[in-house]
This record gives C-alpha cells, sequence and structure tokens, in this order.
C-alpha cells in the first residue's frame, strides 16, 4: 500500500509493507533472499563490543538490531552462541537504520567470511 501525505511544498509518499513479505521493495538492492534469524549476538569492532539481536539473515551477510551503533566501513566478528559453542565470522557494516527508524536502530552486515556454518546456527 502507497501512502500519501501532504507537507508545505509537496507530497511525501512511502510504501507500508507487511512483515514477512518476500517481495523486495523498490530501491531494495539485496542480492540474496532473507529468512528471519534467532539469537542475540555481539559485534566486536576493535576496542568495542556491541550486543544485539538478529532479525533477520541472508547468504550475503545479517541485520543486526542494536541501539550501538558504528560507521558505514567499519569491519568486526560477529559471534552468536549456539548449544555447541559460540560461532564467530568476519562482517562489514554496509548500512545503518537509526533510533528514528519505526523498527529501531541496528546495522545491515555484509558477511566477509564463507557464512555457512553462521547460517545453519542462525536460522530457526
Amino acid at each position: 500500500m502507497t501512502v500519501f501525505c501532504p507537507l508545505p511544498g509537496g507530497v511525501l509518499a512511502f510504501r507500508i509493507v507487511v512483515r514477512g513479505t518476500s517481495e523486495p521493495l523498490p530501491g531494495d538492492n539485496r542480492r540474496f533472499a532473507r529468512a528471519a534469524a534467532i539469537g542475540t549476538a555481539r559485534l566486536k569492532s576493535g576496542d568495542l563490543t556491541l550486543p544485539g539481536t538478529l532479525q533477520n539473515v541472508g547468504a550475503g551477510g545479517v541485520f543486526l538490531s542494536t541501539h550501538l551503533l558504528i560507521e558505514i566501513g567499519e569491519q568486526g566478528v560477529l559471534t552468536v552462541a549456539t548449544p555447541d559453542g559460540e560461532i564467530a565470522v568476519r562482517v562489514q557494516v554496509v548500512w545503518i537504520r537509526y533510533s528514528n527508524h519505526l523498527d529501531g536502530p541496528g546495522m545491515g552486515l555484509r558477511f566477509e567470511d564463507d557464512p555457512a556454518e553462521f547460517l545453519a546456527a542462525t536460522r530457526p
């Protein structure tokens, strides 16, 4: 559904999408499908450790829901705990969602390593 909001000097149009849809939005540059992810995670970048929750995951990366954000281009190691121990993968921040977003803040992270083991451990 597209919603139009009149503003001084123009009209703002935006699209509302029901969660769970696999239909990409116009301008969505994802190359891989996304699936719901489970679990808490932590991103270590330099001296910083950022706790968060995995929101979705795909073959190319993951979205980490977190209130602590680092800059686009920063690299780090994303770690999740599993029943068999911890799994870590190197990632790079490729986009940021700030706290004013309806779904809350977080970061889109691109995998820099082979994500096969990470993906197997984080998908429901």
